[in-house]
């Protein structure tokens, strides 16, 4: 095989099926002319007989495959043993629960050698999201640099160093959060890496089931926020007016304070402040949201929960870690 022109990155922890479905999806993807590409599968449990067993599989169908093990548990040790091992001057990382969709690898590339040395790519869900399902949703730059579709320069990562395999503020393996937040801001500081967004780079992300705890425990962790945005000062000028995660989230506080506004205004028997303010109220707190499929009743009673924790998680972590973020 001529050298590759890049080299995908796909780690995998116990989801061979997903994992099976990424690689083919990565195959299939064409590249202008006689340029190659290579998968590498990384094995986050190297001792998981079922993980081994596919992966394997999957490398002795096809020329273009190579396995590699990680030496220490976390999807950063995972990633760092695959772009070791790559061999292209270009990296693209996709997540073994995703989709590449038609003309990624191409649209990550050409970003990439377009003068950028470090690409976030389109992600959406591969399903509708219902109760408590989770995805990844990326249609903009995010300033999260979510790695399960990111483009990035070898020589970059030279400089800027690999992923820190250390970085777990949760403490627990297979809970790691925002190690690739770390390290994308990293290589802007320390490598000056450019970045972009690629619109046509496009991944879809799988819709994982959870239970009601499981979901508002992933939405906790987001009390690890303001921490990580201490290692990382600059990603607040990319949030929403540099102190809401999101907008959602902006307009959510806004909703509050018309809230209270409305409550102070009906006890001084201002009425029509108080009506004109709860209606604002109301409207932000019940703005239809972004790809959810539910019972009206069902999912307005959801939806006021998970926020209730995010706000809460991130107000705890904004006094524990002494960053504002909400």
């Amino acid at each position: 095989m001529p050298d590759p022109a890049i080299s995908v990155v796909i780690p995998t922890y116990h989801r061979p099926q997903m994992l099976r479905e990424a690689v083919r999806s990565a195959l299939a993807q064409e590249l202008p002319g006689d340029r190659s590409f290579e998968v590498i599968v990384c094995l986050s449990d190297p001792g998981n007989a079922a993980d081994q067993a596919h992966a394997r599989r999957l490398a002795a169908a096809d020329p273009r495959v190579t396995v590699v093990e990680a030496t220490a548990p976390g999807p950063g040790a995972a990633r760092n043993a695959g772009m070791r091992a790559a061999q292209a001057p270009v990296i693209a990382l996709l997540d073994d629960d995703c989709i590449a969709h038609p003309g990624w690898l191409a649209a990550g590339l050409a970003a990439v050698e377009a003068g950028h040395d470090l690409v976030q790519g389109h992600t959406w869900p591969l399903a509708p999201l219902m109760r408590y399902y989770h995805s990844i949703w990326v249609d903009r730059f995010s300033a999260l640099w979510e790695s399960c579709n990111l483009f990035v320069r070898r020589e970059t990562v030279e400089k800027g160093g690999l992923f820190d395999e250390s970085w777990n503020p949760t403490g627990q393996v297979g809970k790691h959060h925002g190690e690739d937040t770390e390290w994308g801001w990293r290589l802007v500081r320390v490598a000056g890496a450019r970045y972009t967004y690629a619109e046509d780079a496009g991944v879809g992300h799988a819709v994982v089931p959870r239970d009601l705890a499981g979901w508002l425990r992933y939405k906790a962790r987001l009390r690890y926020m303001p921490m990580l945005l201490r290692e990382v000062p600059e990603a607040r000028a990319h949030f929403s007016r540099g102190v809401f995660l999101t907008r959602r989230h902006a307009v959510l506080v806004a909703s509050l304070g018309l809230g209270a506004t409305a409550a102070a205004a009906g006890a001084v028997g201002a009425r029509r402040t108080a009506r004109v303010a709860a209606t604002a109220a109301a409207a932000g707190l019940f703005s239809p949201a972004r790809g959810h499929v539910a019972p009206l009743a069902k999912s307005a009673a959801m939806r006021a929960t998970g926020e209730a924790v995010e706000l809460a998680s991130l107000a705890y972590g904004s006094v524990r870690y002494r960053r504002i973020l909400l």
